[in-house]
């Protein structure tokens, strides 16, 4: 990348009741400087715009690649364009999605389903998270570079 890309990110994170699962800001600062410095050598910057938490247990547990619960949490909340990084932080707590450390949409399919971009991350894996050996922001990484496509 010759210029600098810079992705405005909104982080949806999901509470499901008592005891609330919790991420605070500074996580999510983490995870955003995590990143930053990751991808730097390439220009891309990601600047936080947006933290929203919201009570959905049924997303929160139940959300997996291109499922229903998927599909009504992205629909109802997914903003921006390509350019913006949608970011859904949920707890992959159906068996179906046991170990499950997330996952994000092609650039290839937003033409035909902008709704569905983003990445959808367990909150475990964040930067201080209590997913042993993948909490330090790095296993989301890998799903980036399908995101990156403004």
């Amino acid at each position: 990348m010759s210029r600098k890309s810079i992705l405005p990110s909104t982080f949806w994170i999901w509470l499901t009741g008592s005891p609330y699962y919790y991420d605070s800001d500074n996580q999510i600062v983490s995870q955003i400087n995590v990143l930053n410095k990751a991808y730097s050598s390439v220009g891309v910057n990601f600047v936080l715009k947006n933290i929203t938490r919201t009570v959905k247990q049924a997303w929160f547990n139940l959300v997996g690649p291109g499922n229903p619960a998927q599909t009504d949490m992205k629909n109802a909340l997914r903003q921006g364009g390509a350019a913006d990084l949608n970011v859904y932080i949920v707890g992959f707590n159906s068996s179906q999605w046991d170990g499950l450390l997330g996952y994000a949409s092609l650039p290839s399919s937003y033409t035909g389903n902008p709704t569905d971009d983003g990445v959808v991350i367990l909150y475990k894996s964040l930067p201080g998270g209590t997913e042993t050996n993948y909490n330090f922001g790095h296993v989301n990484m890998p799903f980036l570079p399908n995101v990156l496509h403004n």
